[in-house]
């Protein structure tokens, strides 16, 4: 056995001492704003709170809310602002009024054309088609984590940029027995605690496919294990890089293409090809959403 494990050893540092290591290029780039991007991200930065809001507001069984609630479970909410400051600043989808008693503390419910809104997106998300994309989504997250499962808390953190329904546990994944399964996980920390989580009960080769794969397979380039796939580039106007910092992308460019489904732990973190193989799941994470981005 000891010969075995030496062998072993022996192994694992030649394979270390002939894998070419990449570093990144020492050079200061000039950070600079994209106005698309910039305009994207603030258009939709209120939309999860008001979504929440929204959620909470037609749970009740009058459809309203007393506005004292809502301040309430503002940081439940992470509403940015008070309740009403909030709930004044979107007249078109929070309506404010008062009941017909005369000390009666005021109300919101939501305003017609947002009801209107509401009841046209509960018939896409309620369709066969938008419930099996969300499902398929799930299973493509899972597929990216090692082993198969993530803790319920982290999914339900991502429950807006998957479009998983409010209630995805007692619906979605009830209705896909023969993709997911409720499972136990060991928490992080050293209590020796359980926590509920969701496991991909077998692989899909289906959807083992990533974004850049599709890709070249549309344009008749075929794929193969290996094969060198490019990052996509579009830089913003005024963002100029060095010539040292452009041979160093086209360089790192050339790295062959590992998919964010395969299994990439045995490479060296320091490692070029390491480091483009977390790219790669990233950007494959952000396709997997499907507002396409993720803020940190």
């Amino acid at each position: 056995m000891a010969v075995l494990a030496q062998f072993s050893t022996n192994l694992r540092l030649l394979r270390h001492r002939l894998t070419t290591v990449r570093t990144f290029v020492d050079a200061k780039i000039k950070w600079v704003r994209d106005p698309y991007l910039d305009t994207a991200v603030e258009k939709e930065k209120h939309l999860k709170p008001m979504l929440s809001l929204k959620t909470l507001i037609l749970s009740q069984p009058s459809k309203t809310l007393p506005l004292s609630a809502a301040s309430v479970h503002a940081h439940r909410l992470r509403l940015p602002t008070a309740a009403a400051k909030f709930v004044k600043k979107y007249p078109s989808v929070f309506v404010r009024f008062r009941l017909r008693h005369r000390l009666s503390l005021p109300h919101i419910k939501l305003a017609s054309r947002a009801l209107i809104a509401h009841k046209e997106e509960a018939l896409v998300l309620d369709s066969p088609i938008h419930r099996k994309n969300a499902a398929e989504r799930l299973a493509r997250l899972l597929m990216l984590a090692g082993a198969r499962r993530l803790p319920l808390k982290i999914i339900d953190g991502l429950e807006f940029d998957l479009g998983l329904p409010h209630n995805y546990v007692l619906t979605l994944v009830s209705e896909f027995p023969e993709y997911f399964q409720i499972c136990s996980m060991h928490c992080d920390d050293s209590n020796s605690c359980e926590m509920l989580g969701l496991e991909l009960i077998s692989w899909r080769d289906d959807l083992a496919i990533s974004v850049m794969e599709r890709r070249v397979m549309n344009v008749g380039l075929g794929g193969r294990r290996g094969m060198r796939i490019s990052f996509p580039m579009e830089l913003p106007r005024g963002f100029d890089l060095e010539k040292k910092v452009r041979n160093w992308v086209d360089e790192w460019q050339k790295l062959p293409y590992i998919s964010p489904y395969e299994n990439a732990f045995h490479l060296l973190p320091q490692m070029g090809i390491s480091r483009r193989s977390g790219r790669w799941r990233f950007f494959t994470s952000c396709f997997i959403f499907w507002c396409r981005r993720r803020q940190r």
